[in-house]
């Protein structure tokens, strides 16, 4: 298994050079991919001064390299393009890329291009405010993708600036305990599984994407083509916009030929600014009925707490919480008007609501949550469509969320 690390970022360039830092010594990684969303400080710059970049680009100007497809506008790169032959075990370092863009469109848009341009077959996300604890965290991660229905796992993390407590760490190292979603800043993700499911939804610009996208992980079909011995790959195209999507309440799937090559691989070795950090919860056990029904009843990927050395997320003092408060509320109206079945929006809607008050009074930001609740339902007027989640998943999730990781039968 190859992986690949992809740092999104803003003006930001003195905490980004400590994460690179950091990624470039990990082990058995094939390569580093820094995506600059319109920086106006320097980024570029400051990172070409520090590192070895093996291949710039930047809407003005493409440099030829070895390779004719890093050679390419991101837009233009195609998704079936073939993967890199360098073996990431005998790599002294991973190889560094840059892509630069005047305009900033946000960490989402930013994410799902670094998806599409990656290498490898698991997707290392990391901000630009985090960095890996030691050298190993990558190679110790990819081991943990152990079973062809792991989609993702949520990786250990440790923020200093607030609790300073482990978090997304596995209560035993021998089992697999599966969890509802994970941090954006600590978290590995199977790249066929990402982009399959057309990656995050653009749309939602900023906060949220990761909860909306695990939801439709859990609910993902894997169905069989009619020629099984010979399946076409499945395509797809990520700046589809779900507005425009053809996928019906049955849910998304996936063609069985992306499954059964990730398992070749395997045999060689929606939160607001009020939420903080996940409450640490009660791990349910093997035998409860939670347990059972996911295994029998969830047709699609699952998000497994690792067990690796943890990653440090120092929050920047650049952050932007206005716009972190707008776009939480926001996401939140949005969550639930695109996934939640009814007869459940009619309550949880409201419910969401109310809770988006309740965290505007305790941090006393009242405007910018306000106009995110506002504008959530004035995206809905202007078209975002309901791709609700069947029932039956949309309630695993939930159940998933409140009680905690859940030990899988083996």
């Amino acid at each position: 298994m190859n992986a690949s690390v992809v740092i999104t970022t803003k003006n930001r360039w003195e905490e980004l050079l400590k994460g690179v830092e950091s990624a470039m010594g990990q082990r058995g990684l094939l390569e580093v991919i820094v995506i600059d969303d319109g920086s106006t400080d320097g980024t570029a710059e400051e990172l070409q001064k520090q590192f070895s970049v093996f291949s710039f680009q930047s809407q003005e100007e493409k440099l030829a390299t070895s390779d004719s497809r890093l050679a390419t506008a991101p837009e233009a790169l195609s998704l079936d393009s073939g993967r890199s032959t360098l073996d990431p075990q005998t790599a002294a370092k991973p190889l560094l890329r840059l892509i630069r863009y005047e305009e900033s469109r946000g960490l989402i848009v930013r994410r799902n291009e670094g998806a599409r341009v990656a290498e490898g077959d698991v997707i290392f996300s990391l901000d630009d405010d985090a960095v890996f604890s030691s050298p190993f965290v990558v190679e110790q991660t990819l081991q943990d993708f152990s079973h062809p229905r792991i989609g993702a796992v949520a990786i250990p993390y440790i923020e200093p600036h607030k609790a300073n407590k482990e978090m997304q760490r596995a209560p035993t190292r021998e089992d697999v305990w599966i969890t509802a979603s994970y941090i954006g800043t600590a978290h590995a993700v199977r790249r066929d599984v990402f982009l399959a499911l057309r990656g995050y939804r653009e749309h939602l610009v900023h906060q949220g994407e990761e909860g909306d996208f695990c939801l439709r992980m859990l609910a993902a079909e894997q169905k069989e083509k009619a020629e099984s011995g010979n399946a076409e790959k499945l395509k797809t195209d990520l700046t589809t916009e779900d507005t425009e999507s053809t996928e019906g309440e049955a849910g998304l799937t996936m063609d069985d030929a992306d499954i059964h090559g990730f398992q070749k691989n395997q045999q060689g070795g929606a939160q607001g600014t009020c939420a903080g950090a996940p409450a640490a919860l009660e791990p349910a056990t093997s035998h409860s009925p939670l347990a059972t029904l996911l295994e029998a009843a969830v047709p699609g990927f699952f998000v497994r707490l690792g067990n690796s050395d943890p990653i440090i997320h120092n929050e920047s003092p650049k952050r932007d919480y206005s716009r972190m408060d707008f776009y939480g509320r926001r996401n939140d109206v949005l969550f639930h008007w695109q996934n939640t079945p009814m007869p459940d929006l009619l309550w949880q809607l409201p419910k969401t609501i109310a809770g988006g008050l309740v965290c505007a009074a305790k941090v006393g930001r009242w405007r910018k949550m306000l106009e995110g609740i506002g504008a959530g339902f004035l995206a809905i007027a202007g078209g975002v469509k309901r791709l609700p989640i069947p029932n039956n998943y949309s309630e695993i999730y939930h159940q998933l969320k409140k009680s905690g990781p859940v030990r899988m039968n083996k």
